[in-house]
């Protein structure tokens, strides 16, 4: 960690730090935690919490098992190349095997595992603590009382912003809408080296678009929780995203609105370079395809709703989408989506768009590299002993479809 590094990435890799500390000590690769002055007795708290669901999530205690998927995600890449006259979505659900008509709910802390060995899904409810869920929703609806809040419905054709999709705005305490924070992105359809990064207008305080600077560093404990969490699941991707951050914040790279990117870094605690928040909406099945196919996505839910559903097709997978629960999987890869609640949920999404490595590091060819963890190398790494694994290919032959 480097003496010049802006507050807000200081925070996210001691948090992570910790919580990598906290693991290794469960599983006895290392003793006892060094005392960490700078995080707060409470957030300690809230990763022990954090820590416990992966564990929870890698030796599932009560059954033992993980889920092993009777497919490889290179597979999988290689399907979404090919060109096909059908819809492609219903030709992958078909070719891989898609089982979702006739899934449990999943409910319990659960790791995905493809063919291969490489784990494609984390699924752990309670990974987010009610307080931290409760400061949240505070947070929001600070933000949304704003006359021209930034947590809106924006006018537009893109099925994010469909009107039907959100809740009656009458019948919520935060109003339905969504944001992208960036501290720095490129705009859609833009990219190196013809144009330059720079954050996203969401983050520039105007008098018609409101509570940007606040919303971020409200967020700040919790973004640097879920990067913790980045940490432990994906340790390479984490290392990378921060090396990515760091440069953009050291002044060697050109980008636009530096003194603004400048004066948000503080307050930017996330390894991840975007962030939807998102308010009441139901979301349908999609695909986001600005992201990298090795890169974990992390959803965390927000609230105190009943009867959430977050599907994932091509894993044969319906979750309990309660508040409190973070999902990680790569989301250019699955398809995937969320049901209505009874009762308001929100959303942080934690996504990465990898142009922006381009812009940091222009002569290096920086994910190309990069896998998706492997169960043998993170359990090497975290000391972890390797569970039983229960095959999901029910029929006995060799591919399982």
């Amino acid at each position: 960690m480097a003496d010049n590094w802006p507050e807000g990435l200081v925070m996210c890799h001691t948090y992570a730090e910790y919580a990598k500390a906290l693991l290794h000590e469960r599983t006895r690769k290392m003793v006892g935690v060094r005392a960490e002055p700078r995080i707060p007795l409470a957030i300690k708290g809230e990763l022990e919490t954090m820590v416990g669901r992966v564990l929870d999530g890698w030796a599932n205690k009560a059954k033992q098992i993980e889920v092993q998927l009777p497919y490889s995600f290179k597979e999988v890449l290689e399907a979404l190349k090919v060109p096909c006259k059908e819809n492609k979505e219903e030709h992958l659900r078909r070719k891989f095997g898609s089982r979702l008509e006739s899934a449990q709910l999943v409910d319990l802390p659960t790791v995905f595992v493809d063919r291969d060995g490489f784990i494609v899904c984390w699924y752990l409810p309670g990974a987010i603590t009610a307080r931290r869920s409760e400061q949240v929703v505070d947070t929001l609806k600070v933000v949304s009382e704003y006359s021209h809040s930034i947590i809106r419905i924006p006018r537009s054709d893109n099925w994010r912003d469909n009107p039907d999709s959100f809740a009656q705005p009458d019948k919520c305490v935060v109003p339905p809408g969504h944001v992208n924070l960036s501290i720095c992105w490129y705009v859609q359809g833009r990219g190196p080296p013809h144009s330059l990064p720079a954050p996203s207008a969401s983050l520039k305080e105007t008098p018609k678009s409101q509570g940007g600077p606040q919303l971020l560093q409200e967020l700040t404990y919790a973004n640097a929780l879920i990067g913790a969490l980045l940490s432990l699941v994906h340790p390479d991707l984490f290392e990378n995203q921060i090396e990515v951050l760091a440069e953009l914040a050291s002044g060697r790279v050109e980008v636009h609105g530096r003194e603004l990117m400048d004066s948000l870094f503080d307050s930017w605690s996330s390894p991840f370079n975007g962030i939807a928040v998102v308010s009441n909406r139901e979301t349908p099945y999609h695909r986001d395809v600005q992201g990298s196919p090795t890169m974990y996505d992390i959803l965390a839910t927000f609230g105190t709703y009943k009867g959430g559903r977050f599907d994932i097709p091509l894993l044969s997978s319906r979750f309990n989408y309660g508040p409190g629960t973070c999902l990680v999987f790569p989301g250019y890869v699955f398809e995937h989506g969320a049901s209505k609640t009874d009762g308001e949920r929100f959303c942080l999404a934690s996504y990465i768009r990898p142009k922006l490595a381009q812009a940091a590091f222009p002569n290096a060819s920086y994910y190309e590299e990069l896998s998706l963890p492997n169960v043998q190398d993170l359990a090497t790494y975290h000391g972890l002993a390797l569970p039983e694994v229960i095959s999901r290919n029910i029929w006995g032959t060799d591919d399982g479809l």
